[in-house]
């Protein structure tokens, strides 16, 4: 969580909440609420790029049920999966 701030230009420590769950600090809550700013205005003026860094493709598992029906579960990307979503993409590039 720390390495996560500060490449979000915040220094928040472990008092200031885990971020699946609360409580957290208004630090760390802000930090939260403005993350994903900067991915959402970058996929709805240029669409969705994929990236060549380490975090750059979405990454994720397919898990099925006993009748075949299966989803994706999200290991990395959640904040880009969830603003294509909100753009109304059927898909986006991944690394499942």
């Amino acid at each position: 969580m720390q390495k996560d701030s500060e490449q979000h230009g915040r220094l928040l420590r472990l008092r200031d909440g885990i971020g699946h769950f609360g409580p957290v600090s208004d630090k760390f809550g802000e930090m939260e609420v403005e993350r994903p700013r900067r991915p959402w205005q970058s996929i709805r003026n240029e669409g969705y790029l994929r990236q060549g860094g380490p975090d750059g493709d979405v990454k994720g598992q397919l898990l099925t049920d006993s009748l075949g029906e299966w989803c994706v579960l999200v290991r990395s990307g959640k904040h880009r999966v969830a603003i294509a979503a909100a753009l109304g993409y059927d898909a986006i590039p991944n690394s499942i």
